[in-house]
């Protein structure tokens, strides 16, 4: 389908001024199908694609803990894979969230910004998509030379941008996955840049929705699979179906907004996944895996929170537990240069009430997926809630777990989890655990 061809919009971020209108834009009664974004040390740009056109609003808000760009695109849903967070980590934005509002028939991008920027909208066709544009501010003549020299670029009709497609870009434009030719590489000037970006501008902290925001982490990926099932599939492909599952709950039936640390095969660091969860003003963050042994015997169901305590976690760590945490954690090395290490948090490092927290969201999570698997499955074993210090756990301030939903080493479970219905059960359980930890919280107008 074809759309018409419109001018860029230059528009500038300088505090919280009202800066972006955009009267008729892309998707119209259309879906979302994707994002893509790459960076180089001029610009950062992210690409929206969807199939048809709409009016486009756009607006800046600051917060306390730094600049918001929302785009709200009227007339649009989200499609069922779409992704809803896309990590960007550069000087310029830290990420993309996409919520989908179904009352209000409308997608917004919220664009969580490391600093001031210059921002251009232009709508391209072939297919239709948005795309946005964050260049750094340059005082005087040079900025408006650069502003005149970006908006030519953009309005050159005949000349279609391709975008690397990716699920995330790392710093410098490297992306995490996907099709396309890659972006342009980090230039060691831009590494600084970003180093120092990143101690000057902390995490974001605010909530980018109104509604209770839900963080679900697919274990491994891309490089890293994970264990292989009795069948011949690999763990990441199993939890990230599982989480899905789960994220399809929550949204329809909760109402909550929930976020996936990857809704692809890719890998995504440790430090990554629980930095999404603070970043977003998540609520709860939530890791789905499927277990392993070296024991072709070994069966059943556990979920993990980390106490806060070291020493505490040593002592209540049986051998199983202290393997898995060790394999868990070293499976990520490397992933920025060097190996990850489980962090040093004393017992005074995490509140007690999220400790307490963590644990009554493990206990609840246990609770009903053994209950509802065990009403439809022989010989479900229950092994516990107990204490681990899983990387990605630690260091983390909102209510955490690691659910290991099954042992793909099993010759039942493992062949189990192959099924269809089977992961329908298990993902019921977890919604179910979620569901009764927030109807625990008993929070006025929360639900």
């Amino acid at each position: 389908m074809r759309v018409a061809q419109r001018p860029a919009l230059p528009a500038f971020i300088l505090g919280s001024y009202l800066f972006l209108s955009v009267p008729a834009s892309v998707c119209e009664a259309a879906v979302v199908r994707s994002l893509h974004s790459s960076s180089d040390a001029a610009v950062t740009e992210v690409v929206v694609e969807c199939d048809a056109t709409a009016p486009v609003h756009g607006r800046s808000e600051s917060r306390r803990d730094g600049l918001l760009f929302v785009v709200e695109i009227d007339g649009a849903s989200l499609g069922e894979r779409t992704t809803r967070v896309l990590p960007v980590e550069d000087p310029r934005v830290r990420g993309v969230v996409v919520v989908g509002d179904g009352t209000s028939g409308s997608v917004r991008l919220l664009f969580d910004l490391a600093r001031k920027v210059e921002t251009s909208v232009q709508t391209l066709e072939n297919p239709a998509r948005l795309r946005v544009r964050f260049t750094d501010v340059v005082g005087g003549a040079g900025s408006d030379k650069r502003r005149s020299d970006v908006s030519a670029r953009e309005t050159a009709a005949a000349r279609p941008v391709v975008v690397a497609r990716s699920t995330g870009a790392a710093p410098g434009g490297r992306t995490s996955g996907g099709a396309g030719p890659p972006s342009m590489p980090p230039l060691p000037a831009l590494a600084e840049q970003q180093r120092r970006a990143a101690k000057a501008s902390p995490p974001s902290r605010g909530a980018v929705t109104s509604r209770r925001l839900i963080v679900l982490d697919p274990g491994h990926g891309g490089k890293d699979p994970g264990a292989p099932a009795q069948h011949g599939e690999w763990e990441k492909d199993i939890v990230l179906d599982l989480s899905r599952r789960v994220a399809e709950r929550l949204r329809r039936r909760l109402g909550v907004e929930v976020l996936m640390t990857r809704s692809e095969d890719v890998f995504v660091s440790l430090p990554e996944r629980r930095a999404l969860a603070t970043r977003w003003g998540a609520e709860l963050f939530v890791s789905i895996h499927a277990n392993a042994s070296v024991n072709a015997a070994a069966s059943g169901i556990e979920t993990y929170y980390h106490s806060g305590s070291p020493s505490e976690s040593r002592r209540a760590a049986d051998r199983a537990t202290r393997r898995l945490v060790r394999e868990e954690n070293g499976r990520h090395a490397g992933a920025h240069g060097a190996g990850v290490r489980a962090a040093s948090v004393s017992s005074a490092a995490l509140p007690s009430l999220l400790q307490v927290d963590s644990k009554r969201l493990a206990r609840n999570i246990q609770g009903e997926l053994v209950r509802n698997l065990g009403m439809r499955y022989d010989a479900v074993r229950d092994l516990g809630v107990k204490d681990g210090r899983f990387f990605v756990l630690e260091d983390i301030d909102v209510p955490s777990v690691l659910v290991e939903a099954a042992f793909l080493t099993h010759r039942e479970e493992g062949l189990r989890i192959h099924s269809s219905v089977y992961r329908e059960q298990v993902a019921e359980g977890i919604f179910k655990g979620i569901q009764r930890y927030l109807a625990g919280q008993a929070r006025p107008g929360a639900l």
